[in-house]
């Protein structure tokens, strides 16, 4: 149905008795069926009576219409409201979450006891570096942890402004980005072979404490990894000679190799000694110290001119006071001092002495120990020859 484009409420019958209608009038005069004939005034209202049905017509549709019109006018507005109200919700969303966002970049501080006062004592801290091996459970030398690795830590954190520079590294086949720091090792690290024993204990006490701390090593490695240290304390080899400097040897390799086979998914219970390990380490530390100071001696005579193929120049030099307090009781002779004959310096008496062939457990030995010990006349010292693997009680060495 078409729309109505004005109100039919302000219309007005028209003048069906007037001339303009006459024609109106003629025609439904002319043309009633019924008996009786109709006038004018009846004619005029039989078509003011057609237009009023067709304007009560009007005036229904038109009503309806507006009805309509009303209807959608509401229903419009209430869309616009629902829009609206749905624009101002997400904005409100937006800004929380801009002011949430805001507030997690705001740089934060915890709070503090307003009664605790700053400890007497501060443990200096282990670079970065160093606690991030740690924390992911990677191999890291135990160097980091000493006095000293601590302190160039403290002085490299001091000196530099790159902790809120990151870079791009992987874990656990993530790329991830951490602190430039972070991943930066010391270029003045030692090797836990270059160790002192002292440092060693000092720096595995600060790692072990660190590998507590962190929350993501097992109690079971750390375990380990304590009890490793303690079994190398109370080891009897420490108690030999170079012990300590073959417990450092043995815990670096130990713990080196332990590392290598828990990633191969192969690992051993790093605190349990093992006895072919240390018999293998003590071989090679003694047999290196014994190839330092064969070298050292050859260098001091080749200094001071006495020739090494002359034995008796040689053991006689050796003997004498004016020799270094560093070699004056022990000496290494090789094959080439062999059979030498020694002269006792106090009494000029002539001692002939097998130098390949220990006087304590009656070895053959390729590298030899000459010492001097005193003899029964007062001022007499007579020199004797042992292995490294002999035990001889120092009481009967000269100082």
């Amino acid at each position: 149905m078409p729309r109505i484009t004005h109100d039919p409420t302000e219309e007005e019958c028209p003048p069906y008795d007037d001339e303009d209608h006459a024609d109106f009038r003629e025609a439904i005069i002319a043309g009633h069926p019924g008996p009786g004939a109709i006038t004018h005034e009846g004619a005029a209202e039989i078509l003011r009576t057609a237009w009023q049905k067709s304007q009560d017509k009007k005036v229904a549709r038109w009503n309806e219409q507006l009805q309509q019109d009303q209807a959608a006018r509401e229903e419009e507005e209430s869309l616009k409201r629902e829009q609206e109200l749905l624009r101002t919700q997400e904005q409100e969303r937006e800004e929380g979450r801009a002011r949430r966002e805001a507030e997690r970049k705001k740089p934060k501080i915890n709070d503090f006891d307003p009664d605790a006062i700053v400890p007497g004592y501060i443990p200096p801290r282990p670079s970065s570096y160093a606690l991030n091996k740690v924390k992911n459970l990677k191999y890291i030398e135990l160097d980091y942890f000493t006095v000293k690795g601590c302190a160039e830590a403290q002085l490299e954190r001091e000196m530099t402004s790159n902790h809120d520079t990151f870079g791009l590294t992987r874990l656990d086949n993530v790329a991830v980005f951490q602190p430039i720091s972070s991943l930066k090792p010391s270029k003045s690290i030692r090797r836990d072979e270059e160790l002192e024993w002292e440092e060693m204990v000092i720096a595995k006490n600060k790692m072990l404490e660190h590998m507590s701390n962190s929350g993501t090593w097992p109690t079971t490695h750390v375990k380990a990894t304590m009890m490793l240290f303690i079994e190398l304390e109370n080891h009897p080899v420490r108690s030999q000679h170079l012990g300590n400097r073959i417990v450092v040897m043995y815990a670096a390799r130990a713990r080196r190799q332990w590392f290598d086979m828990i990633e191969q998914n192969r690992g051993f219970n790093l605190g349990k000694i093992g006895v072919d390990l240390m018999r293998s380490v003590t071989d090679e530390v003694r047999h290196e110290a014994r190839q330092k100071e064969m070298t050292e001696v050859k260098t001091i005579y080749h200094v001071k001119g006495i020739p090494l193929t002359n034995p008796f120049s040689f053991l006689h030099a050796l003997l004498s006071p004016r020799f270094g307090a560093k070699y004056a009781n022990a000496m290494l002779l090789t094959h080439a001092t062999a059979t030498a004959t020694a002269t006792a310096t106090a009494t000029r008496c002539y001692y002939a002495i097998p130098l390949m062939r220990c006087q304590f457990c009656d070895c053959d030995f390729d590298v030899m120990l000459l010492m001097r010990r005193q003899c029964d006349s007062a001022n007499a010292t007579s020199p004797i020859l042992i292995c490294d693997a002999s035990t001889l009680s120092p009481q009967i060495l000269v100082a």
